[in-house]
């Protein structure tokens, strides 16, 4: 994807596809639901919106896809998470709400597996919030690569 396209909900939702699909191999039914879920309130989707962001949703989708190995994808991801972190327009509030919407996203299969939270713990040291879910608390190491 081009960076001069590339919106803060790109990242956003890049960041939530990518959570999703390391900490696993796979991105469920309901796990989508709930990326869906969680974009649609930062982008406030309505009836005026619907197609723009159907549209984002797709052009991150197709990023992320471009993305040949999971590790490219996983370092993209923490790069990301620090861009991120430097948008003045997100406050310290608005990225740990970020966080809680990768725990709702982790827990939509009824679970929240380890990996999950080692790798929700990375991503908020690299959003500058911390927050430790894991039970290993080490998280500068990598997660599955």
């Amino acid at each position: 994807m081009k960076a001069d396209r590339i919106t803060p909900f790109h990242l956003i939702n890049f960041l939530y596809i990518g959570f999703a699909h390391l900490t696993d191999g796979k991105i469920t039914d309901k796990e989508y639901a709930e990326i869906q879920k969680s974009s649609a309130k930062w982008f406030k989707v309505d009836f005026n919106n619907i197609s723009l962001f159907n549209q984002i949703l797709e052009e991150t989708t197709q990023w992320y896809n471009s993305i040949e190995s999971d590790n490219e994808k996983y370092q993209t991801l923490l790069e990301i998470a620090t861009q991120i972190r430097n948008i003045k327009e997100l406050s310290e509030d608005n990225r740990k709400e970020i966080l809680s919407n990768l725990r709702d996203i982790a827990v939509a299969d009824g679970h929240f597996e380890e990996n999950e939270k080692r790798m929700h713990d990375v991503i908020g040291k690299n959003l500058g919030i911390n927050i430790m879910t894991s039970d290993n608390q080490d998280v500068g190491r990598k997660i599955g690569f």
